[in-house]
């Protein structure tokens, strides 16, 4: 949360943290796999409130799970060079190839 292209996530990640340690989710599943799932219900969410007449909006999405814990989960030190969210193709694969080393 300390990379400023995170601002106005704290209260997001605070409530969704909670939920995982509350329910004990982590004796079913990782937290990249719950966050996952938070996301792909927050996307269901948004698609559900859209209220315009020519929205046609369906989301397929398919679960996977198997993620695994970075060993300082959920903490960060900083910015780790993920896609910036206002960037365009060039900038997702410039992280592709950089950190995943995908061609």
């Amino acid at each position: 949360l300390q990379d400023p292209l995170n601002a106005g996530l704290e209260y997001c990640t605070k409530i969704i943290e909670s939920i995982y340690r509350k329910y004990q989710i982590g004796t079913m599943m990782s937290r990249a796999d719950f966050w996952s799932l938070a996301s792909e219900v927050a996307l269901i969410r948004g698609a559900l409130n859209i209220r315009h007449p020519q929205s046609h909006l369906t989301l397929r999405l398919q679960y996977l799970w198997g993620r695994h814990d970075c060993t300082n989960s959920p903490i960060s030190h900083g910015p780790v060079g993920y896609p910036n969210g206002h960037g365009d193709y060039g900038e997702v694969i410039r992280v592709m190839r950089g950190m995943f080393q995908l061609s």
